[in-house]
């Protein structure tokens, strides 16, 4: 079974302290990452390509100290946020609903 990684995934406006939402994810593989991102760009201004999408979330995967969010931008001033997280981060979301 494949090891799980945890991601914050954020959207809203680029470099603000309050985002649109905020969701604590689990994913075993790059490609289940990848649908969540694409699922998430279902609803925004400016569609990413699939392309830039896929090499996104290539990015995302592959690094592993993710302090400060890359962002994929999804119209004027508006991006995607992804930041590693904790499996702890994870299940006090989970719980918290």
């Amino acid at each position: 079974m494949a090891k799980a990684k945890y991601y914050t995934l954020m959207s809203g406006l680029r470099g603000c302290y309050m985002p649109d939402s905020v969701y604590v994810l689990k994913c075993t593989s790059r490609r289940e990452l990848k649908a969540i991102v694409r699922d998430e760009c279902e609803h925004v201004e400016k569609r990413p390509s699939q392309r830039a999408i896929a090499s996104y979330v290539a990015e995302v995967w592959r690094r592993n100290d993710l302090f400060y969010p890359l962002v994929l931008s999804t119209g004027e001033g508006y991006g995607l946020h992804l930041s590693n997280a904790t499996r702890r981060e994870y299940e006090d979301f989970i719980n918290a609903d």
